[in-house]
This record gives C-alpha cells, structure tokens and sequence, in this order.
C-alpha cells in the first residue's frame, strides 16, 4: 500500500509505502465492487543499536487525497500532486472497524488499535523486534460499522540497497534518463521505491513505482522524476500487503520491514 495512513497525521511510511505516498488511496487493481478504502499496517525498523515498530490503521475520509491534490497511475507508478495547499478543514468523522489487533510473530501480547468517538486511530509505537521474515503477522477487527475480519500477511525480509547509494550525502540523479534502483534479500511482497519533494513552499509531490521484491531491480521513468535542480527524499520500502473486502470497504492490510532513505538532488 503506497498512501500516508492519514492525510493530516504523520503517517506510516509504509504505510510509504506499506500504505504509502502523500495520501494515495488506490492501487493498481483496486476492486470496482468496493465504494471505498481503508489501510491497516505495521511496520518494524531495524537499526544500528534498536529495533522499533509502529501500527496504525485509517479509513474512509482519512485515506482520501486533499482537493488540492491529483493522482495519476502509469504502469507500476502512482504520482500525486498536491498544492497549492489550503488550511486544513480537519478529518470528518470516518467509519470504523472496532478494535483492531496485530498478532503472531515475536508479537507477545496482541498489539491493539482502538477507535475514537469519530472513528480514528491514533498510531501506536514501541520498541523490539515483532516479526522476522517469513513469519505470518494476523490483522483482526472485531467490526463496527465496518464489519469484522481477519487477515495473515507474511512478513518481508529487510533488502539492502546496491545501487544507487543511499548516504549520507545528496543522491544524484540524472534527469534525462530513468532512474534504476537494484537491491538484494528480497523474500515475498515488493518494493516500493519512492521520491518525494517541493516544488514550492505550498505545494508537495510525490512518485511511487512497485516492483516485485524478489526481482531485485525496479526503474522510475524518466517522466516521472522531478524537474532538474529539485531536490528531496528518496525512500525505499520493502512490504507484503493482502487486501480484504468488508461490506464495501476494501482494505489494505501490509507488514512493512526496514525502511531505507536517503535524499536525492536532480541533475
């Protein structure tokens, strides 16, 4: 799932991505039955001296683009353009699931999610390893106004990046041709590769392509890449996601391993 897991909350990055990028609700293969979306996701971050992991979910209104936004789907890329932006109008209220939990895995005690009076879930954070590659990780809701259900995902494995590098230094790229990413370790799910960036001081793009995780290699076209001399973020987001259809909501359930990021300047 490449969509934040709410427009005005930080979201999960899978959440890039699991979920992913700059309030991106649909995906390539969105089922036409269902009338409208929700994301669950958990992701784990595996760092030089922690591990930590983040949970949330959103539905409905909270998963839907600004006005001020457009999104585009060309091949295997979402792009979305937002600004120039206005005040924020805050969240209406948004269906819910009821209490939803995480479980399986190195996960002890369930990890649970419950709504507030108008339906939204505030992010849930912690510090240890909850999953390791391969394991299934179970996504419950007890139901609400959504109805209940239940979903294994199997968890990814974290890849490593060898091409470009992702430092700590400005990562070039050259404009005039599509930009190649390769990695290694990749398991079940895919990779979301991920470039986002400013072009003024009220306005924000984004563009996320996904590929197989066990391709190794994925391209941004060259249509895709911001204008020479932007710079920004570059985030690259292995993830495993099985969509659910319940009532009319159709909702991406995603485990997201270690994010990688970097930033990026356009040649």
């Amino acid at each position: 799932m490449t969509a934040m897991i709410a427009r005005t909350r930080t979201g999960l990055t899978l959440i890039a991505a699991a979920l992913s990028a700059c309030g991106s609700t649909t995906h390539a293969g969105d089922a036409t039955t269902n009338s409208a979306t929700g994301n669950i996701g958990i992701g784990q971050l595996v760092a030089s001296t922690e591990i930590d992991w983040t949970a949330g979910a959103a539905f409905g209104a909270s998963v839907t683009s600004p006005p001020s936004c457009t999104q585009t789907t060309s091949s295997n890329c979402e792009v979305v353009m937002c600004g120039p932006l206005g005040p924020d109008g805050g969240i209406p209220p948004d269906p819910d699931a009821g209490v939803i939990t995480f479980s399986g895995g190195a996960i002890q005690t369930p990890i649970a999610l419950s709504p507030d009076a108008d339906g939204h879930y505030s992010q849930v954070f912690g510090v240890g390893r909850i999953f390791s590659a391969g394991d299934s990780i179970t996504v419950s809701a007890a139901g609400g106004e959504i109805p209940a259900f239940s979903s294994p995902v199997i968890a990814p494995s974290d890849i490593v990046v060898t091409g470009p590098s992702l430092g700590t230094s400005e990562m070039p790229i050259a404009g005039a041709q599509d930009l190649t990413f390769t990695w290694t370790g990749g398991t079940v799910g895919i990779v979301v590769l991920e470039l986002l960036w400013n072009p003024t001081s009220t306005s924000s793009h984004a563009v996320a392509c996904r590929f197989a995780a066990t391709a190794g290699t994925g391209e941004i076209p060259k249509a895709q890449l911001p204008a020479v001399g932007m710079t920004g973020h570059v985030v690259v987001v292995p993830t495993n996601e099985i969509d659910v259809s319940a009532g009319t909501m159709l909702v991406h359930t995603g485990v997201t391993a270690t994010r990688l990021t970097g930033r990026f300047a356009v040649q």
